[in-house]
């Protein structure tokens, strides 16, 4: 093929390599992989990443970077700048969920030659066929590009089934370095796979309707059992970290991956099952105990709210009783769950309340609901995040009557953090009390404090011990709902800042 590709996967957080593989470039790889170009795959976890990137971009065809509202614009824009420094005739290719809801702005940027948006497998293949066989790039649907100094903006590319496209090219990724990992108790050489992409759903905080606009392609059962069974013979796993947004939408496929699995006897750990609580109560009894022999310990639901009025407002489209009824299911069939909620949401216009009324209302909502749910099962996890404005979601515009300061350039979107408030509606408070949960009195109301210990032996019994009294006080906060001066969330934090990590997230 003579020219080669390259393609980046840049930092998610400032100092913090990404070490996870990306499951974006591999995918848009798969066709130009499989027509025989030469393809360079670069993790910003890798060592001297960018000057890896910069070196292989000499004589390529172009430089893909996917790309997400974070740092990874920081880095992206960076390392794009040097490669036009050092070899302008090279064309940059930017994709991912930040060009595909902010196209114009992105593709404005000097450093920038041809962006995609939205689906990126064919839309990026056609992209190295017309660079190397000089087509027009008009053809190539889906994308924004420059040409004599002018953007264009070709027509939408329709939404397109994934079993269209090659098998996800694993084999360019360094395996030991980028995609296994101790993942825990999802085994100790895990790989990340994604069986569907896409979103039928509309919730109201989320970005995904309008990328995808509500379209969902899932691969075939006979795909995912051919992919499960490669994994196992190419890289020996013993896990799989699943990332699909919504697994379970077609039970009949979930139940055929399943009966495929056991009929070849593979038995594998699985994290990451991201679930809604109405496709998992719609589970038959049949599936759930498929789901148990197959190696599935527990599921991920974003919950959101434990409010019924605030779920639908997001247009959740499910109930805080559909939460009470899936864990009372997951205890029957011996499943965990990892429940994600959602604090700061911007302010209901359609609510009677005001604000500090509305919040005060989650808030006692979020403790009942956790509470409610413990008395059922302390196998279950919680985790809680700080509403983002995310643009291109519906959200996004009350966000930005509300006080919300929307960044003005892709630089300024660049320091913008998905871990940092965003919400200047949100009390201070509520934002603390949020990383309270996941640090402090989650850890112990589930008792995941003292599991973390166990692998400390002798030193971990001992803290366990010492830690004792502590539980008692934070139990008591908790029940009484007694929040303020909270010293053991200070010494928690004065701890890590030592360097000392008794005390870890939920």
């Amino acid at each position: 093929m003579g020219k080669h590709i390259v393609l980046y996967n840049p930092q998610a957080r400032k100092g913090q390599r990404t070490t996870d593989a990306s499951l974006s470039l591999l995918s848009i790889a798969a066709m130009p992989y499989q027509e025989g170009y030469k393809i360079y795959y670069v993790n910003s976890s890798d060592v001297d990443a960018a000057s890896k990137v910069i070196e292989y971009a000499k004589g390529a065809l172009c430089v893909g970077f996917t790309v997400l509202t974070s740092y990874q614009i920081v880095d992206a824009i960076k390392v794009s700048q040097e490669i036009k420094k050092n070899y302008p005739d090279v064309k940059i290719v930017w994709g991912g969920w930040h060009p595909s809801i902010l196209p114009e702005q992105t593709i404005a940027h000097e450093a920038i030659d041809i962006i995609v948006i939205g689906q990126g497998q064919r839309a990026f293949g056609e992209i190295v066929d017309a660079l190397n066989n000089g087509g027009d790039l008009d053809k190539v649907k889906g994308i924004a590009y420059k040409k004599g100094g002018k953007i264009q903006r070709t027509e939408p590319r329709p939404f397109e089934d994934l079993n269209n496209f090659p098998p996800l090219p694993y084999d360019l990724v360094e395996q030991e370095t980028n995609l296994m990992k101790d993942a825990g108790r999802n085994g100790t050489h895990t790989i990340f796979y994604f069986t569907s992409q896409g979103c039928p759903h509309r919730c109201r905080f989320c970005a995904d309707p309008l990328v995808y606009k509500h379209h969902v392609s899932m691969l075939k059962p006979e795909k995912v059992i051919a992919d499960i069974e490669y994994f196992l013979k190419r890289y020996n796993i013993d896990g799989v970290q699943c990332v699909d947004t919504n697994f379970f939408v077609d039970e009949k496929r979930v139940l055929e991956i399943c009966k495929g699995l056991i009929k070849r006897k593979i038995k594998i750990k699985w994290e990451c099952m991201n679930g809604r609580t109405t496709h998992l109560l719609r589970l038959s009894k049949e599936t759930w105990e498929s789901l148990k022999e197959v190696g599935l310990s527990y599921f991920l639901v974003g919950a959101e709210s434990g409010n019924d009025e605030t779920l639908k407002y997001i247009q959740k489209d499910t109930t805080v009783q559909d939460m009470i009824n899936l864990t009372v299911k997951c205890k029957e069939y011996g499943f965990s769950l990892r429940y994600i909620f959602m604090l700061g949401l911007p302010p209901n216009p359609d609510s009677k309340d005001s604000y500090s009324v509305q919040i005060k209302k989650e808030w006692d909502a979020l403790v009942n609901i956790i509470n409610r749910i413990l008395s059922i099962s302390r196998s279950h996890t919680f985790h809680f995040v700080i509403y983002t404005p995310y643009p291109g979601a519906p959200l996004y515009e009350i966000s930005k009557q509300n006080g919300f300061k929307e960044p003005k350039s892709l630089e300024e979107w660049g320091a913008f953090s998905l871990e940092q408030a965003n919400t200047p509606w949100m009390p201070q408070k509520y934002v603390s009390l949020a990383d309270q949960l996941n640090e402090l009195y989650i850890p112990f109301l589930t008792g995941s404090v003292y599991t973390k210990l166990e692998k400390y032996g002798l030193l971990g019994k001992v803290a366990k011990i010492a830690m004792l009294p502590l539980h008692g006080m934070v139990l008591l906060r908790w029940r009484i709902r007694f929040y303020a001066l909270p010293f053991e969330y200070i010494m928690m934090k004065l701890s890590k800042k030592a360097g000392h990590r008794l005390f870890l997230s939920s």
